[in-house]
């Protein structure tokens, strides 16, 4: 029993690292970063490329651990159904009136730390939208003209 509890809680923590992270990628430096880019960018091309490249940047950190609540959600459900298996195989008493409300736990903990991942995510893309409408200003909605790569002309063989 105390090995499900600590493999829970265990869980429970991984899950909570996801709005930890988020909060880390919402950071003040990101908006210094974003300035600077937009700064030292010498056309509006490469100013919306800096603006491009910080938003990726943002993402990225935003996804990356997006899946650990589910994941260890998934983990604490299987760690609880390993534990109720083995309990009733080999004690033969009913652990799962005992392990119930652990599992629970578990799976109402990750599923918490997931909302509130995804919540603060929202709050974080607003942010970093309202930073860039004010940086970037007009270039926001202006159209970008993406270089095309030149194509060749095709060679057949044999001549």
């Amino acid at each position: 029993m105390l090995a499900l509890l600590v493999w829970t809680m265990a869980c429970i923590r991984m899950a909570w690292r996801y709005p930890r992270r988020v909060t880390e990628a919402a950071n003040a430096s990101r908006r210094d970063e974003l300035v600077d880019g937009f700064a030292r960018a010498q056309s509006d091309a490469g100013r919306i490329a800096a603006v491009n490249d910080a938003l990726a940047d943002v993402e990225h950190d935003l996804d990356a651990a997006s899946r650990w609540p589910v994941t260890a959600g998934w983990l604490a459900l299987n760690g609880w159904l390993m534990a109720v298996l083995g309990g009733l195989l080999w004690v033969r008493e009913p652990v799962v009136l005992v392990s119930l409300p652990i599992g629970l736990a578990a799976v109402v903990g990750t599923q918490l730390a997931r909302r509130r991942g995804r919540r603060l995510a929202h709050a974080c893309r607003r942010s970093v939208d309202r930073t860039v409408t004010e940086v970037a200003g007009p270039l926001v909605h202006r159209e970008v003209e993406m270089p095309v790569r030149r194509q060749r002309g095709r060679r057949r063989r044999g001549r």
